[in-house]
């Protein structure tokens, strides 16, 4: 019987990106998982991930998300670290930044923005990838629920 292929976003993953315990639970359950389905567990590629540390390398795939009549370049990057498949959302504007959310005690006027690029990068994710299940994570993640359900070609 194949196993089932999960999705497993996150705005932070120990010990790529850490501000709290979102971090520890993306680190923790797809390793749990992966005994069971084949897991690929998907995050921004903050300008503070030492790339290098972590063996992450350029996947050569890119896509443009068009959101406020914008368009943003995406492009993917991998690694595999303590057994798990990872990908890597880079945007600019989502990722150059000095904080992942914003300075202490506050957040970035346009995290809605980001992080909206980054519900937009899932599905394209969870279509490519045709994955049985999509598990998202706190509020950085959540429009892309929205975005699923309304895909057709995510949901069949």
């Amino acid at each position: 019987m194949p196993r089932g292929r999960v999705l497993f976003a996150a705005s932070e993953v120990y010990p790529f990106a850490k501000t709290g315990g979102l971090a520890d639970v993306g680190h923790s359950l797809p390793r749990a998982l992966s005994g069971t389905f084949d897991v690929t567990v998907v995050l921004p590629l903050y300008r503070s991930i030492d790339r290098t540390a972590f063996g992450i390398t350029d996947s050569a795939e890119a896509f443009d998300v068009t959101l406020g009549g914008e368009a943003y370049r995406v492009s993917l990057y991998e690694c595999t670290y303590d057994g798990c498949r990872y990908l890597f959302v880079y945007a600019p504007v989502l990722c150059e930044r000095e904080y992942l959310y914003g300075p202490p005690g506050e957040g970035y006027e346009d995290n809605a923005l980001r992080f909206g690029l980054f519900s937009h990068a899932l599905v394209h994710l969870a279509r490519r990838l045709r994955s049985d299940v999509v598990h998202l994570n706190d509020w950085q993640t959540a429009l892309a629920a929205l975005l699923i359900a309304e895909d057709e070609t995510v949901t069949g």
